[in-house]
């Protein structure tokens, strides 16, 4: 519940700061949240230890950050319970995080009629 009331704070705080409603900037964060695609990641800890070019990629701690996306009509694409598609994010082959050459792809999981 502390996080909840958390959350509330931060909420009517940010409404004063930039002067809205608090019911306005609740319905836009529920519909940024309902549409976003999150991913959960290993990322090296920040705070760890630089242990040069090469020991640094293959030693440090890792830590899990947690990353949202907004991909334009891709949230509309399948809500059923079976789905007949998924989404497929591939990172950058050689530091595993995202970047420019990173894509997203929606694909099909099996053949779908016309109009399902």
């Amino acid at each position: 519940s502390s996080r909840i009331l958390s959350r509330k704070d931060v909420i009517e705080n940010v409404a004063a700061i930039n002067r809205v409603s608090v019911e306005d900037l609740q319905w836009a964060t529920w519909m940024m949240r309902s549409r976003r695609f999150t991913t959960w990641n290993m990322v090296g800890d920040p705070n760890g230890e630089d242990k040069g070019l090469f020991g640094k990629m293959a030693n440090q701690n890792k830590v899990e950050q947690i990353q949202g996306f907004l991909i334009p009509l891709i949230d509309m694409a399948n809500h059923a319970q079976d789905p007949n598609a998924a989404l497929k994010i591939s990172v950058n082959r050689w530091t595993r995080e995202f970047d420019e050459s990173s894509t997203f792809a929606l694909r099909a999981l099996r053949p779908i009629r016309k109009g399902e």
